[in-house]
């Protein structure tokens, strides 16, 4: 296996990153994916190894590889850029969809034909607990639930806005 094109190393809450990307030009495997798969426009494909341990600890603890595509062509998003995006993605993933997924388990959670509703009603939690500017979103959960006068004239403040 070739050196990896990028690598970076990131230390914070106690834990040590290390992430290694490879990026390759998709060619003819961009054909490939838009035909048999669907997927316009694949212009690079790659991965990234990321490694992760605790910085009082000597060995990796966590190491994961994965596959990533994307439509943004090489000469306007090199590796570094690459290795920039791939990690905005997941500040989103864990932002948004992880606070979802874990905090009203929402994956397990079904709800048929008014789950977009749904959907908006926790997005407008999400967003104003973040207004108010709780550090975690169930501490916010758990201070609007016991003062729901104050969750209240808070959403009404915030949509005057």
């Amino acid at each position: 296996m070739r050196t990896p094109d990028v690598v970076t190393t990131d230390k914070g809450h106690g834990r040590l990153e290390r992430r290694e990307l490879w990026t390759v030009r998709a060619d003819d495997l961009g054909l490939y994916l838009q035909q048999d798969f669907g997927w316009p426009r694949v212009r690079q494909v790659g991965w990234i190894r990321h490694f992760r341990r605790r910085t009082h600890e000597r060995a990796w603890t966590e190491v994961a590889t994965h596959t990533w595509i994307s439509s943004v062509a090489i000469d306007r998003a090199g590796p570094r850029e690459m290795a920039l995006m791939l990690r905005d993605h997941w500040a989103i993933e864990n932002a948004l969809h992880w606070v979802r997924d874990v905090t009203w388990d929402e994956d397990r959670l079904y709800g048929g034909a008014i789950g977009i509703k749904l959907a908006a009603v926790r997005n407008t939690a999400i967003n104003l607990i973040r207004t108010l500017g709780f550090a975690y979103i169930p501490d916010g959960w758990r201070h609007l639930s016991a003062r729901r006068d104050f969750g209240c004239a808070t959403l009404t403040t915030v949509l005057k806005k």
